[in-house]
């Protein structure tokens, strides 16, 4: 298994190998810097998401709490921009 914790890192992993795990860390956009294709289904051998709240990301976080949490309807987001 591979680790990255910078974006120019996970890209060099990613040319790199194609059957070796990598696992980024603390990288920008995985999808708009094409280390992945979606963050629903990142493809390939690479994981982790990114936390840059994309709209994409923040959509994926909502599904997964109203799947964890049935009744929920009220959601807020506290953010330090």
């Amino acid at each position: 298994m591979l680790v990255t914790s910078i974006t120019e890192a996970a890209l060099a992993a990613k040319k790199a190998t194609t059957t070796i795990p990598i696992v980024m860390v603390s990288v920008g956009d995985p999808v708009a810097t094409g280390l992945v294709d979606s963050l629903a289904r990142p493809g390939r051998n690479i994981t982790r998401m990114s936390r840059v709240p994309t709209p994409a990301r923040m959509g994926k976080t909502l599904e997964l709490l109203k799947e964890a949490v049935p009744g929920l309807v009220t959601v807020a987001v506290l953010s330090k921009p």
